[in-house]
């Protein structure tokens, strides 16, 4: 299997991308990127893009992608020099993705392309939603694209978009320890390891989900029956 994976030079994208190079059934992974990724596996592929191609996928990229049976979107961050950068980053560079993606020739076998968004527990459903007293503008913009990505599945063919939503995310370079002491023992209902989320996004994009969304307790249970298969 192809895979496509977006903010593999993160946490979250990258701890992704090492499981799908030590999986098996993947065969290739394509990292689209802004910045060289560091990882040594004959099955990496890394496709540089400007700007002007995280917006419009020109054919050459196109072709790069084709044969993937779906992307992990994995990029963002929580503070951005600019809303108008925060919004290009957040909502338009996934839309612009999936959109493209959904062009892409079917699979063979009349398998959908996966496109998995990572959200987060704390993106509102409404992205009009009132009274968000920290990140609200980022908050406020992951609702949207979330809105516009599962509005995109409904409205184009060869397109599944499952959404991620974990809570608090641990592990090595996550958070402050102060955090990670207060999620653990506060919290322990709204935080995941980093292990078992990346465990169930990339089980998620190899099987598919019935569900589309997929909340924190979900992400949980999933990739932890996925680290068990090992």
């Amino acid at each position: 299997m192809k895979v496509i994976v977006s903010g593999a030079t993160g946490r979250i994208g990258g701890a992704c991308l090492a499981r799908l190079l030590s999986n098996v059934q993947v065969t290739e992974v394509v990292v689209l990127t802004r910045r060289a990724v560091s990882a040594d596996s004959p099955k990496l592929r890394v496709v540089l893009l400007t700007d002007v191609e995280f917006l419009s996928y020109p054919a050459h990229v196109l072709k790069e992608l084709e044969g993937a049976v779906g992307c992990i979107w994995a990029m963002g961050a929580n503070s951005f020099p600019t809303l108008e950068l925060a919004r290009k980053v957040t909502v338009d560079y996934p839309l612009a993705a999936a959109t493209a993606f959904a062009s892409l020739a079917p699979s063979t076998n009349g398998q959908k392309f996966r496109f998995l968004y990572s959200s987060g527990t704390f993106v509102p459903e409404d992205p009009n939603a009132t009274g968000l007293w920290f990140l609200g503008d980022h908050r406020r913009m992951g609702s949207e694209t979330c809105q516009k990505l599962q509005n995109l599945s409904l409205a184009t063919e060869n397109l599944d978009v499952i959404i991620a939503k974990p809570g608090g995310v641990m592990g090595a370079g996550m958070a402050p320890p102060v955090a990670e002491w207060i999620m653990r023992c506060i919290a322990p209902s709204i935080s995941i390891q980093l292990e078992p989320l990346a465990a169930a996004e990339v089980d998620v994009i190899l099987n598919g989900s019935e569900n589309k969304v997929l909340q924190n307790d979900d992400l949980k249970a999933w990739g932890q029956k996925a680290l068990n298969k090992v």
